[in-house]
């Protein structure tokens, strides 16, 4: 399992609209650090991701910044959980 952990700045006055389209956000599953790649491109034609991008960002772009971090064990072959 891969983890990852993102950090999103909204927006001058738009966070409560980030927080909303956050929790309607689509949750993504992958098996490994190379699959996040390999999806990248199809994301962007997802019918729901479609639905939801331009309704959440009808008054401008929600985030300023957005950050993405892997996530992996300090001691390599330690298993989480």
């Amino acid at each position: 399992m891969i983890d990852e952990i993102r950090i999103y700045e909204a927006a001058e006055g738009r966070a409560a609209a980030t927080r909303q389209r956050l929790h309607t956000e689509v949750r993504l599953h992958f098996a490994d650090d190379k699959a996040p790649i390999t999806a990248a491109p199809s994301i962007g034609t997802d019918p729901q991701w479609k639905a939801i991008e331009p309704a959440s960002e009808g008054n401008g772009s929600l985030l300023q910044t957005r950050t993405v971090s892997l996530l992996s064990p300090t001691v390599p072959g330690l298993l989480l959980g």
